[in-house]
């Protein structure tokens, strides 16, 4: 779970080098683009199965529907999906490459993607990009470099979402208080602003408590990592050497966290604390829940870039931009890369956006309010496109460490001790960092560019 929030994960689960110009000579050659994005590769003769693999059930009916499309041009090949699980997949997906029975298109995402890169399971696809002449300029080099292992890209991202800042508009309006995108607008909004709110929304006592804001989550990295990165920290020291989270300035974050618990829903509240049960004021999720919300919700909201450090007041987006891949040893490398290829077109990406609200990856459709505007289910269609042109500003991308899940868990089981008041939170990120520091030597690692900053 994402504090009391329905997680990403959950919902999912149970719903249906460091220039753009060096980055890209790395990953592709100068050739010219593929028309429209497409790929040139000769299509199969004989009849064959793609199995495409991901965790997001909501994402399948969109895809699915691309297979269709894709089957017009490729009449043998015939796409399906198999969803599993998020918090199995690495696991299963090391299976069937154990047993030579990978998936043809893998979905990869932050932590699935450091655990089959660093245990070297993904196909370099550069040789695919080189021979089609397909265009990956329009990708931000960050999104790639998440996509890459080592300066070799494995997977392409299909897009490029983050997290947002939601909340009740009616109730800010009711209490006379600016809302968390007027204070963006001014300039002002930092933690201290959302604490200030969150102070001032919450009230009331037992089933008629009304929470100022949901908890800030201590156990979902691509959650506490931007605010991390805002507040001028970092999870490792330079060379990856040792975890300092247990110092200033990445401490500073994680104290601000845990100011947030007393306008939170508690434990006990794990089903009544819902942002769908109305009582809470505001919280973080991902963007895509701006349109997955719309039917859930008995209130209006709107939404805000996550806040930003008081110091820096640079206002970070997670980096996570989940794409597809290759898995060695898959049964049709060349089909697969075609159908992958077809995805990424700018036809098709629309289509899947339309659909779900999962940003293009692609910069020039991302930063189009024309093309927001196209999605007539948006409520405030120009907002979106704002948080989203801001994100490609300023986005921190996972460490990318071949053992970040094991490392995670230690972080997460010493925080949990923190927020349920069984260990101070200067004991929690003491014993973390250590637990970490234990694993670092167990550990291949990429040490890629993470924090992403235009100027």
């Amino acid at each position: 779970m994402k504090g009391n929030q329905i997680s990403r994960r959950t919902f999912l689960q149970v719903s249906a080098a460091t220039t753009l110009g060096a980055f890209l000579a790395a990953c592709t050659a100068p050739a010219a683009p593929a028309a429209g994005g497409g790929s040139q590769a000769a299509p199969s003769t004989d009849a064959i199965t793609l199995r495409l693999w991901h965790w997001d059930n909501f994402m399948a009916d969109p895809w699915l529907n691309e297979g269709k499309i894709f089957k017009e041009s490729h009449p043998n090949i015939t796409v399906v999906a198999e969803m599993t699980p998020y918090d199995e997949y690495s696991q299963k997906v090391a299976a069937t490459v154990a047993g030579g029975t990978p998936p043809d298109v893998t979905g990869t995402v932050a932590e699935h993607f450091t655990t089959m890169a660093g245990n070297g399971q993904l196909t370099d696809i550069k040789p695919y990009i080189e021979k089609d002449n397909y265009d990956i300029d329009d990708f931000n080099p960050g999104n790639l470099s998440q996509n890459s292992w080592k300066s070799v890209l494995l997977s392409l991202p299909y897009t490029a979402d983050g997290e947002w800042w939601f909340y009740q508009i009616d109730t800010f309006k009711e209490k006379g208080l600016k809302t968390p995108y007027e204070y963006w607008k001014e300039g002002d909004w930092t933690w201290d602003t959302a604490k200030e709110l969150a102070s001032k929304l919450t009230s009331g006592e037992g089933t008629d408590k009304i929470y100022g804001s949901a908890n800030i989550s201590y156990s979902n990295y691509f959650e506490i990592l931007p605010y991390i990165a805002s507040s001028g920290g970092e999870f490792f020291d330079t060379g990856y050497t040792k975890a300092v989270i247990n110092a200033e300035p990445s401490s500073t974050a994680y104290q601000w966290a845990y100011d947030m618990r007393q306008f939170a829903p508690g434990p006990e509240d794990s089903q009544a604390g819902t942002p769908q049960s109305g009582r809470v004021m505001q919280w973080l999720d991902w963007s895509p829940y701006y349109q997955v919300y719309l039917d859930q919700m008995p209130f209006k909201y709107s939404v805000a870039p996550p806040p930003a450090s008081p110091v820096s007041k640079t206002h970070v987006f997670c980096g996570d931009a989940p794409g597809f891949g290759i898995l060695k040893g898959a049964q049709h490398p060349d089909d697969s890369w075609a159908f992958i290829a077809h995805l990424m077109s700018k036809e098709a990406l629309e289509r899947v956006f339309l659909a779900t609200n999962a940003e293009p990856p692609r910069m020039s459709m991302a930063t189009d309010v024309e093309l927001w505007r196209k999605n007539k289910k948006l409520p405030e269609p120009e907002i979106c496109y704002e948080l989203t042109a801001a994100r490609f500003k300023a986005f921190y991308n996972t460490p990318k460490v071949s053992n970040w899940l094991e490392m995670w868990q230690a972080h997460r089981e010493e925080l949990s001790l923190a927020w349920s008041g069984d260990q101070t939170l200067e004991e929690a990120l003491n014993k973390a960092a250590d637990r970490v520091n234990d694993l670092i030597p167990e550990a291949t690692i990429d040490q890629d560019k993470l924090f992403w900053k235009s100027s």
